[in-house]
């Protein structure tokens, strides 16, 4: 296997002669790596009828950390945008999501904001879907940031919040509770419903909006688990995804 070697600096990258090619690798091993493991789980998304009805349009998903995988790979190919933070974590994480078929926009509120909001900006107005951490590249866990806000509200495109997790799944001791998700695990994705954010919010009204999106991800997160747990085994017309 060929790998590059990252010639640009990576803010946070650690000292050695090996770091420089890891990016590489962690794209091509971790994206092959997933799209296996994911080719072997029960999977279905559902939600699909408000995702439709806004397509072409532009809009935000959100969701939280935690079984990103599960997200990454129900996902893949579609041609979404994600933003990922530059730094030496997010520039692994963001080639394996290049390899899984997301375009990436690089940035974060303490790497080029400005650049970034413009950029997210120009391909919503565009009618591209963009992907959001709710939570940020950092945490505090399941704290929703600012920025969406922000974003939400000088695009004029809606917030859908989405959720995906599996079962079984073991939550790691990490500060984001990642998952990880054995082969043949069952999986789910949702869609939940849009929220447009009006323009020229004040401090107490952009809480109010911050609420309405937690409770979307809240919402959607129990429905996922509810069928997961109730329903041992999906309709054999729901375990294919389609493109969307």
């Amino acid at each position: 296997m060929y790998l590059k070697k990252q010639t640009e600096p990576i803010p946070e990258m650690p000292e050695g002669w090996l770091y420089p090619y890891l990016p590489d690798l962690a794209g091509k091993v971790g994206s092959r790596f997933l799209r296996t493991l994911g080719a072997t789980w029960e999977s279905r998304i559902t939600g699909l009828d408000s995702y439709l009805k806004l397509q072409g349009n532009g809009r935000v998903l959100v969701t939280w950390h935690g079984n990103l995988a599960t997200g990454i790979y129900l996902l893949r190919d579609q041609g979404f945008y994600a933003l990922v933070s530059p730094v030496w974590e997010g520039e692994l994480i963001s080639q394996v999501l290049e390899n899984m078929g997301f375009n990436l926009i690089r940035g974060s509120s303490g790497y080029n904001p400005g650049r970034s909001l413009r950029e997210c900006l120009r391909i919503l107005d565009r009618g591209e879907t963009l992907i959001l951490i709710a939570d940020g590249p950092e945490g505090p866990r399941r704290q929703l940031k600012d920025g969406v806000i922000s974003l939400a509200s000088l695009s004029g495109k809606p917030v859908q919040p989405v959720f995906g997790s599996t079962v079984p799944g073991y939550i790691l001791p990490s500060w984001d509770g990642q998952i990880l998700t054995p082969p043949f695990a069952r999986s789910e994705f949702r869609f939940g419903s849009p929220i447009y954010v009006p323009r020229h919010l004040n401090p107490e009204q952009k809480e109010v909006y911050k609420g309405k999106i937690v409770d979307g991800l809240t919402k959607i997160e129990k429905e996922v688990y509810l069928n997961l747990r109730t329903n041992p085994r999906f309709p054999p017309e729901t375990r294919h995804i389609p493109k969307i």
